[in-house]
């Protein structure tokens, strides 16, 4: 592949490492999505992490609340996210296999 691919497959590497966690009240919806706590206060992690939702874990957005929050499929389980939960958490897209 010579020099040339080399540098382009680090600068790939570089701009993926790059990537910023976005709110996850601005995230698609079903999408695959990874979450991430960011500054979610530790009670806030705590119930989550009991109902599956851990820093880390793949999960989608279904549907949109009327209340403004979202219902996420974890697994096979589905839980409701309020607008609060949604302002605080953060998500980030996998990395393209």
């Amino acid at each position: 592949m010579g020099l040339v691919g080399n540098v382009h497959r680090l600068q790939v590497k570089a701009n993926l490492s790059d990537v910023a966690p976005i709110r996850l009240k601005d995230a698609p919806l079903r999408e695959e999505l990874i979450l991430s706590h960011g500054q979610a206060a530790p009670a806030l992690k705590r119930r989550l992490a009991t109902l599956g939702l851990r820093n880390g874990c793949t999960f989608q957005l279904l549907m949109k609340t009327a209340s403004g929050g979202r219902i996420a499929l974890v697994g096979e389980s589905r839980i409701a996210l309020g607008p609060q939960m949604l302002s605080q958490l953060q998500y980030r897209l996998p990395e393209a296999k």
